[in-house]
């Protein structure tokens, strides 16, 4: 048997073998998972237009407003009418990625203002994650 015929035995079987994998260890393998983004720091939402009543209706778009902060960097960002802007706080070079459920991430790399602005079309549940040299900080899941 030469030496391509007998990788080609120990792949298949090596295949044939993932079929043998426990509820324990698929659960496991899960649980590790989760894990990929324990570094990720939760900024928290201290401000949402919604929950304060603060909801401003122009033309047949109503104004949405969220405010999130962690350590010493804040992101505000407003939709209306199909137009995503905010200000990351303080301002400086960074990365802004919105992540919808079922949609391609919106990535902008806003610039030394900190201020950024672009059409938006993603709806339902959204999230941010704020990219500053290392750190990377996420939002929780808003709805739009």
């Amino acid at each position: 048997m030469s030496d391509d015929d007998a990788l080609i035995a120990e792949l298949r079987e090596a295949v044939a073998d993932g079929a043998l994998v426990t509820d324990r260890a698929r659960e496991a393998a899960r649980a590790a998972f989760t894990w990929r983004t324990i570094d990720e720091e939760l900024m928290d939402l201290v401000h949402d237009s919604a929950a304060t009543g603060e909801l401003r209706v122009r033309g047949a778009e109503t104004v949405r407003a969220f405010g999130f902060q962690a350590r010493d960097l804040g992101l505000e960002v407003e939709l209306d009418d199909g137009v995503l802007t905010g200000q990351v706080i303080p301002t400086g070079r960074c990365r802004l990625t919105a992540v919808g459920r079922d949609a391609e991430p919106f990535v902008i790399e806003v610039d030394d203002s900190g201020f950024f602005s672009l059409p938006f079309t993603l709806t339902g549940a959204v999230r941010f994650v704020v990219e500053v040299g290392e750190d990377r900080l996420s939002t929780s899941w808003v709805s739009f």
